[in-house]
């Protein structure tokens, strides 16, 4: 612990030194200070495993080389020495344990022995074509022989301290494992197709891989994504086939004993994707899939022969599960985190895993919102649910003087008063992407096929649209403002200016469709596809060069907020966070890797960033007093 804290303290001193002291100005300047951006969350990064050595304590493991402890009651983000992904953890006992992952010839095993995780070496083979698919996704182990499946049905073992290749067991990829006796384990895996499924799946006998053919529904192999064993002669698999009645992907589970082998033993509305059994008459299986408003998760109990739905947190899309006596977690997208309490699994801290695609802060009193319609309420120093007067997808919201409103798909605008949200009177039956206030009555809303509405006295009114573009923002400053959007030509950018109550036309100076603006005064940022910035400057727009730190920046910007004419920050795909500071745009280090989808002013001087899956990032000014208590705490919340 001394040495990650003090190799933070080191990496925020050298942060704020460059922060304050400019390559070549040779003297100390007065600049603005830097933001440390961290997930609201214990962490946005999806978690692909979990594993538990006892009700109170086990380890998560996910995207980015992330790597959870659970130590009491509490998850803490634990020191990671790769950035690799990673999907199985295993361990033998408390002191002794694997995290394992990576993607084609990139693999990584680590090893925790107590006190700190340590890659451990691969061994050279010369078998496998360098680069082609051979990482492993999981691990286990009986005594001493151990065992890693992964991708393209690859294994490998634990021999002369360093992993060993051991060829191809399957043609598919390989997703779980787990070893039943001293030299013998199943191992089950597959794929997905865009309208099928395929099964792959093999036993070891005495250190000999042998395929296994698995059990079909309806005719339909079944991509299995997780098993567990009580005895070597009883265990559980669970997956997903493609329902070619129905036309989607459903979820199974398959029993085997000795005695009759593997069978079908139950389906599912949704893919399955974890299962832990307690013993061989009580366990737990989840999945999930995607419906029309947001995700939604399914948790199945056994009990004596029977699976049977059983409650939990609806809006979140779990990957692995495990369980120890009354004490069970499970895992999944942006960090998603459910804890068994009792009979029924309730999420910790993540609110939903719908994707935000809007946030607006007034004063200490924020909101975000999102698919399904979803809306949480920031107060305080916390994010929670907030009643939904529609299930529709709701775009962007904006707020002022105490008032505010929030528009999305087929026209759906809402109106927030005294504190609740209220469904108001839509004009128009089309998607709506933008809304911008210049008082709590007073703005105006953009949408597809050039759609204008403006706000007066809270009443919203139809302005001739300009059907040939989709508008997705606006931004107001006092009688004045912006619309950004793309021709539906060709889907270059479309830009129009307000003046004197009129939408004109205006000139871009790029081709690439513009997804957000935001204005302070007379200046503004616009942001778009492949990375593209324009800055406001003199009343034309102009393009902006990229990040200062980053020649190959090109990620879609999806949106952007200028806090003053020399601090902004732009959110994009895969987790893009940029700062405009001192001059320069620079791209900072992701707190997720799914999309964001906006960014606004916070409480104070933070910020606050909303995306795929529910992420929430936070950015909090680094200055001087303030960035060694930050980070002397801990790095995250614990829960």
């Amino acid at each position: 612990m001394r040495r990650v804290t003090l190799g933070l303290i080191l990496a925020v001193a050298l942060l704020a030194l460059a922060t304050f002291v400019r390559p070549g100005a040779g003297r100390a300047q007065s600049d603005t200070p830097p933001m440390l951006w961290r997930c609201f969350y214990i962490t946005c990064q999806t978690l692909h495993g979990v594993a538990l050595t006892s009700a109170g304590e086990g380890w998560a493991v996910g995207a980015a080389g992330t790597i959870l402890r659970l130590n009491g009651s509490g998850w803490t983000i634990a020191p990671s020495p790769t950035k690799l992904d990673l999907f199985g953890v295993w361990f033998a006992s408390p002191g002794s344990g694997w995290a394992v992952g990576g993607y084609g010839g990139d693999r990584v095993a680590l090893y925790w022995d107590g006190a700190t995780w340590t890659p451990a070496p691969f061994a050279p083979t010369g078998e496998m074509p360098p680069g082609s698919p051979n990482a492993p996704r999981a691990i286990s182990g009986w005594g001493d022989n151990l065992w890693m499946v992964g991708e393209r049905g690859v294994a490998f073992q634990w021999l002369d301290d360093r992993w060993v290749w051991r060829g191809r067991v399957v043609n598919k990829d390989l997703r779980a494992i787990q070893m039943v006796g001293p030299r013998e384990a199943w191992a089950v895996g597959g794929q997905r197709e865009e309208l099928s499924t395929t099964s792959e799946a093999a036993h070891l006998v005495n250190d000999v891989w042998l395929p296994v053919v698995m059990p079909t529904v309806f005719g339909q192999q079944v991509n299995y994504t997780a098993l567990h064993f009580v005895s070597a002669d009883e265990g559980w698999a669970v997956g997903e086939y493609y329902d070619v009645a129905n036309g989607d992907f459903r979820g199974v589970i398959v029993h085997y004993t000795a005695a009759t082998g593997w069978r079908l033993e139950s389906v599912s509305a949704a893919p399955m994707t974890g299962v832990t059994m307690l013993s061989r008459r009580d366990g737990w299986a989840v999945g999930w899939r995607y419906g029309l408003y947001g995700p939604s998760a399914i948790y199945l109990r056994y009990v004596d022969g029977v699976w049977f739905p059983a409650p939990g947190t609806a809006s979140v899309e779990p990957l692995a599960i495990d369980a120890v006596g009354n004490g069970g977690w499970a895992v999944g997208y942006a960090g998603a985190m459910l804890r068994l309490d009792g009979s029924a699994w309730h999420a910790v801290g993540l609110e939903a895993n719908n994707n935000l695609r809007g946030v607006a802060f007034d004063g200490a009193t924020g909101w975000a919102m999102g698919a399904g319609g979803v809306i949480l309420k920031h107060e305080g120093t916390a994010w929670a649910s907030s009643p939904r007067p529609s299930s529709l997808t709701l775009n962007a919201v904006a707020l002022r003087g105490g008032g505010g409103w929030a528009v999305g798909s087929a026209g759906t605008i809402l109106r927030l008063s005294q504190g609740t949200w209220q469904a108001a009177a839509a004009p128009l039956p089309v998607t709506l992407n933008g809304v911008a206030l210049t008082a709590a009555d007073t703005g105006w809303a953009v949408g597809n096929a050039g759609t204008l509405l403006r706000l007066n006295d809270s009443a919203w009114s139809v302005i001739t649209p300009t059907v040939s573009v989709n508008l997705y923002a606006v931004a107001l400053s006092d009688d004045s403002g912006w619309a950004v959007g793309e021709r539906q030509a060709d889907g270059s950018a479309a830009i129009l200016q307000l003046q004197s109550g009129e939408w004109r036309r205006a000139p871009s100076p790029t081709g690439q469709p513009l997804y957000s603006v935001s204005l302070v005064g007379a200046t503004g940022w616009a942001v778009g596809a492949n990375g593209i910035i324009l800055h406001l400057i003199d009343g034309q727009w102009r393009v902006s060069g990229g990040p200062a730190n980053d020649s190959q920046f090109t990620e879609t910007l999806f949106g952007v907020y200028a806090e003053s004419p020399d601090r902004a920050w732009a959110v994009g795909a895969n987790g893009a966070l940029l700062e405009y500071r001192n001059g320069a745009w620079l791209h900072l280090p992701a707190v997720s890797r799914d999309t964001l989808y906006a960014v606004a002013g916070g409480p104070g001087a933070e910020a606050t960033a909303v995306g795929a899956y529910g992420a929430i990032a936070r950015g909090i000014p680094l200055v001087p007093r303030q960035y060694l208590p930050l980070l002397v705490r801990g790095d995250a919340p614990g829960y």
